[in-house]
């Protein structure tokens, strides 16, 4: 266990104006050598509360209590990353420190630490996949029955989030809340958990008992209750879990209630919710049974709108298209369709050309993700057929290997040869 000092937390008491933001820095660093660990903590807390954004001085208290971390009660440590993250500052050097203490076999967490400091690496956007799974497995393991309803839902979230399909974790949490009678009805009655829970499973594609819970018995009750966020993430859910599953007359009862309830408030619909509705729309159009007129008036107003979304170019799809240039096959890249804009496409050939890097597939798998692969069927539903360029396929290869490889990959989908 970290050492904790001979401080009681009760007994500081000094002025802050000692480390003033108006002070020069050379001063305050004098200042703080004075100051005792727990002063330090204070300082931290006392700060992050205040709302204080002076990057020099965040630098300064970091670097102060870098060699200290180690000496440190575990309380402490998980204060300074909660003040750091309140104010969103990221000092990776400290937070790598921390991050390697904490994961040490002899330093002990509880449940509602481990969530917090979760919670907090997510706000710092620096929780990694190898950090999530080693800390929450074992307490899974050990101690699943002292995680709340919420820090269970936000595993799920965070699984979700980081693209982890770890099977392990997500039954167990999943089947978890199912079985506790007073954590589910913690869910069922929080319209934001039921709606996370839904989404994140549905993107994990693990459309499980609790899933089909959430969805069919408690999902209908709350439609005319949601926001738009709520009704559009329910909405992404439904599409995601029938990816490869036919819509029944349940969930296509509760899919026409959701867009119901969504016509009636579109135009209080931002740009994120209009997209995913789009996305949403598109797949109805083409695998939805009872898809109606007034489903088409809605998609047809959505694509007036002519929404765009700035696309991000990655090297890998600049390398892809300059070996395209010099394979001379004409090709348009950003281009429209739908509701998605392809990295490159052979329009007379109707051929989009995808270059995936990691984030379109699962954690440490070569397995698409449920975004891509909703991507693909749409665009193959217009009549597009769509050639995958990945990344673990691509990266070790040199330059004339990758030209026969994307030869190889196009010319099954092309009338001419490449």
């Amino acid at each position: 266990m970290l050492i904790l000092s001979g401080v009681s937390r009760n007994c500081i008491r000094f002025p802050l104006r000692r480390f003033s933001t108006s002070h020069h820095v050379s001063d305050l660093r004098n200042q703080l050598k004075e100051f005792s660990t727990q002063q330090i903590i204070f300082t931290f807390n006392t700060l992050a509360r205040s709302g204080v954004r002076d990057w020099n001085l965040w630098h300064l208290l970091c670097e102060h209590v870098k060699p200290q971390v180690k000496y440190m009660h575990v309380d402490d440590v998980l204060q300074v990353v909660h003040s750091l993250a309140k104010i969103a500052y990221k000092k990776i050097s400290l937070l790598n420190v921390i991050n390697s203490i904490l994961l040490n076999k002899n330093i002990i967490l509880s449940t509602r630490q481990t969530t917090q400091y979760l919670i907090d690496l997510k706000k710092l956007d620096i929780l990694d996949p190898n950090t999530f799974i080693s800390l929450v497995t074992p307490k899974l393991n050990e101690e699943i029955d002292l995680f709340s309803a919420f820090d269970l839902c936000f595993i799920i979230h965070i699984c979700s989030k980081l693209q982890i399909a770890d099977t392990f974790i997500i039954q167990s949490t999943s089947a978890h809340l199912l079985s506790n009678k007073e954590k589910l009805l913690q869910v069922l009655k929080d319209k934001i958990l039921v709606i996370i829970v839904l989404r994140s499973l549905a993107f994990l594609e693990s459309p499980n008992e609790l899933f089909n819970h959430l969805l069919y018995e408690r999902l209908p009750s709350c439609i005319y209750n949601f926001g738009t966020q709520e009704l559009c993430n329910s909405l992404f859910a439904l599409v995601l879990s029938h990816l490869e599953l036919p819509f029944h007359q349940i969930s296509i009862d509760v899919t026409n209630a959701i867009l119901d309830a969504i016509s009636m408030d579109i135009e209080h619909l931002v740009n994120i919710e209009v997209n995913q509705l789009q996305i949403c729309l598109y797949y109805l159009k083409y695998n939805f049974s009872a898809y109606q007129e007034k489903h088409e008036k809605l998609l047809n107003e959505i694509d007036s709108l002519q929404l765009r979304t700035t696309p991000s170019s990655s090297k890998m799809q600049g390398k892809v298209g300059k070996l395209l240039d010099e394979m001379r096959i004409k090709h348009q890249s950003e281009m429209r369709i739908g509701p998605y804009t392809l990295d490159y496409a052979i329009v007379p050939h109707k051929v989009a050309i995808e270059v995936n890097g990691y984030t379109h597939f699962y954690h440490q798998t070569t397995r698409m993700n449920a975004n891509t692969r909703l991507k693909y069927k749409i665009l193959q539903s217009m009549g597009w057929n769509v050639c995958s360029i990945n990344y673990f396929d691509w990266k070790n290869k040199g330059k004339q290997e990758k030209l026969e490889y994307l030869s190889r990959e196009l010319k099954p989908l092309l009338t001419i040869c490449c």
